[in-house]
């Protein structure tokens, strides 16, 4: 009908000249409507892990302070330098603006979706599709992909900076490596130097980022035998079969072989958990299943940033069998159906592949919502590409009603990430059990004054969870800074005591307790004395998942020297002390251990320490040095000058 616009019509005339424009200002748009989602959350407080991690911005000063903060990370095994590097642009931030902070986050989100089209728009040029059908397609991958609520969680909790970092990499990475697959079907044999560039590159800079970047062979796996099986490239083909054992199965089987050895060697990890090997595995074939559900259709009254009360299953239980069921019958369709169906090969290999290394054998926690931030791409982008394949409208209708659909919903989750009372509320509601959710709730109520609010909290989470070791002794911190009374106290205990050697494990257990004997000491609370918080900790340290702990071990026995020096028992503090430096030398052990020979006057004692190989002074690591040179440089220097 004349006059009439069609999507046909619209495709058409971007086939002009002029569709780059349209393009881009298409993106724009969804850009600038994403941004605007995202800053609902403008108000929002720090979250559970953003303390632990990032305390130690308070500290920097200048470019060596920097530098220790940046190569002073615990939270894996790189100690994710890259990603840490850039909360160095936030020091002002912290910890008085955690906007700030997320800005950071929200920036990087954009900017993944953005690679997203990019590598979609690639991956649609590798299909012989038209430049206006990959524009069209590509737009409509990044606009549900950025609009989703399963990722407000990762980008908004400020320390997923390094999730979020690692998949721009990958990406980055990934877009590099198609840039030379192409370039290789075209019969230029150059195109294996884009490929090992794009394979290096995100990886090396994605692991000092986040470790899952070393999956990324795995991906790249996945379109290869979902993309270009059968395709025969022009350029030397023995060439490109050794470039691909040497860059993908080799870095494959490596990451196989350390999974493997996480099974046959490390099981310590687990002797910190409430579940075993077994467990972990049968609760992970209902956790997967329930995130690819979450990404499909998304149920935001489960969603949000505390899941550590996500059910354990065993193998006694139905539910872990239809999941293992479901993903392995989907797996082996989708192998089957491979050339018919590449696309939905790709979905199904390239999600689990995602999740080989959080939701297998290592003793991770069970469930987050942030594992799902790069695999939710393999979920979505084959599923867009697939509804552009028939008809054009009605994929232009169904792809605007989804992202609508998403938009809406997120903008509802990052409102409530605005409110942080509410959404404390909200999360502990139907968490009831969490930890976690109890403690940001309660937080929230001590933030504006609210004593009894929190306590109020912290006392329904316990009765919800009486396993939990944080939950009971908690309880007891905020019922103190209420100024609790002995009524109040003892029935804390006495529910607790009993409980405690085989309640969960709580990283902050120790803490905790310094925190108790330090209210106790003070007379801060009228129902709390030593002997009690000295009982508290004896329940806590019989428990075998404290033992398991290097750290929490460590720092046990730092408490029991401190009691003991408090008794006047300074060569039992000494020696207690000795022996928690020796299970962990760190620096707050070392800086209690010279605080005691320092009272002793053992000047012999103090350089014995000072220069014992295992602290800072005789590390190989440069910033680990540094940072032991600016806390005991003064008195290391001052004992070589009476040494010398």
């Amino acid at each position: 009908m004349q006059g009439k616009t069609t999507v046909n019509s619209i495709l058409k005339r971007s086939a002009s000249a002029a569709y780059p424009t349209f393009a881009a200002i298409l993106l724009a748009v969804l850009i600038a409507l994403t941004a605007f989602i995202y800053t609902r959350s403008e108000g929002g407080h720090l979250l559970y892990d953003d303390v632990p991690n990032l305390s130690g911005l308070s500290d920097v000063k200048d470019a060596s302070s920097g530098l220790v903060f940046a190569f002073g990370g615990d939270a894996g095994p790189s100690g994710r330098p890259l990603a840490l590097a850039t909360f160095l642009f936030n020091t002002s931030d912290w910890p008085d603006n955690p906007d700030g902070l997320r800005l950071f986050n929200i920036v990087l989100h954009l900017s993944n979706g953005l690679l997203l089209f990019f590598l979609v728009y690639q991956i649609s040029g590798l299909l012989r599709k038209p430049p206006p059908h990959r524009v069209f397609v590509a737009i409509a991958c990044a606009a549900i992909w950025l609009a989703h609520p399963y990722l407000v969680s990762a980008t908004l909790s400020i320390i997923q900076r390094m999730a979020l970092l690692s998949t721009l990499f990958v990406l980055a990475g990934t877009i590099l490596y198609l840039h030379g697959r192409r370039r290789l079907l075209e019969g230029r044999p150059h195109g294996l130097v884009w490929m090992s560039a794009g394979m290096i590159a995100g990886v090396s800079l994605g692991v000092l980022s986040k470790e899952n970047a070393v999956l990324m062979p795995f991906y790249l796996a996945v379109l290869e035998y979902g993309l270009f099986t059968g395709e025969r490239s022009l350029a030397s083909e023995r060439a490109t079969r050794i470039w691909q054992r040497i860059f993908l199965l080799a870095p494959m089987f490596a990451v196989a072989a350390y999974l493997a050895w996480e099974v046959y060697a490390y099981q310590g990890g687990f002797r910190m958990r409430d579940f075993d090997l077994s467990e972990r595995l049968a609760s992970e074939a209902v956790v997967v299943p329930f995130s690819i559900r979450q990404i499909i259709m998304p149920n935001i009254l489960v969603m949000g940033p505390f899941q550590d009360d996500f059910p354990l299953y065993s193998w006694r239980a139905w539910q872990p069998w239809v999941g293992t069921c479901f993903l392995a019958g989907t797996l082996v369709a989708a192998f089957y159906f491979r050339k018919r169906a590449p696309g939905f090969f790709v979905a199904v290999a390239g999600f689990l592949a995602g999740h080989l290394l959080e939701s297998t054998v290592i003793s991770l926690e069970l469930y987050f919502e942030h594992r799902n931030y790069l695999p939710s791409m393999f979920l979505i982008a084959p599923t867009v590409i697939l509804l552009w394949q028939y008809r054009q409208r009605v994929a232009v209708a169904i792809s605007l009603a989804w992202f609508a659909t998403l938009a809406l919903t997120a903008y509802k989750v990052t409102s409530l990430w605005g409110q942080p009372v509410k959404a404390g509320g909200a999360w502990f509601a139907h968490h009831p059990s969490s930890f976690r959710a109890a403690q940001f709730l309660a937080n929230q109520h001590i933030y504006f004054g609210d004593l009894e609010g929190a306590q109020s909290v912290m006392q329904r989470a316990y009765n919800n969870n009486p396993n939990s070791t944080g939950l009971a002794l908690q309880t007891i911190m905020v019922t103190c800074s209420n100024g609790g009374d002995d009524a109040e106290i003892q029935p804390i205990m006495t529910k607790a005591l009993p409980i405690l050697p085989k309640a969960s494990f709580d990283h902050a257990a120790s803490h905790t307790l310094f925190s108790l004997a330090r209210q106790a000491r003070n007379q801060a609370c009228p129902g709390l004395t030593l002997d009690k918080v000295d009982r508290l900790f004896e329940a806590v340290v019989s428990n075998p998942k404290y033992q398991a702990n290097r750290s929490t071990r460590a720092a046990m026995l730092s408490f029991k020297s401190e009691r003991a020096m408090e008794r006047g028992d300074r060569d039992g503090g000494l020696k207690l002390q000795r022996q928690s430096f020796e299970i962990y030398p760190t620096r707050e052990n070392t800086e209690r251990l010279l605080a005691i020979l320092e009272t002793m006057g053992d000047a012999e004692g103090i350089r014995a320490v000072l220069e014992d190989p295992r602290t800072g002074f005789g590390s190989s690591h440069p910033a680990k040095r540094l940072r032991w040179e600016k806390a005991f440089g003064m008195r290391y220097g001052e004992l070589q000058r009476q040494k010398g």
